[in-house]
């Protein structure tokens, strides 16, 4: 099938076993002449990226999930 031969680029969220998989991958690749890095072809997912993020800003603000608007106001009016 030559697969290899047809990775542009792989897509993932942060997970260290990702950079496992990336570098084994680029080791597969220059052992068959192909042209495959790490450094140029692994793309972190953004959503991933900005929804990690924003959870932090999140706990960092203390902001907790709430069911529904009675259970906002009680939260707001007890602060």
């Amino acid at each position: 099938m030559r697969i290899l031969t047809k990775i542009m680029a792989c897509t993932t969220d942060n997970a260290s076993n990702n950079d496992t998989l990336m570098k084994s991958l680029e080791k597969t690749c220059k052992d068959q002449n192909i042209e495959f890095t790490v450094y140029n072809n692994h793309i972190r997912c953004l959503a991933h990226i900005i929804n990690l993020a924003a959870q932090d800003a999140l706990s960092t603000l203390k902001v907790r999930y709430v069911k529904n608007e009675n259970d906002a106001r009680k939260s707001l009016t007890q602060t």
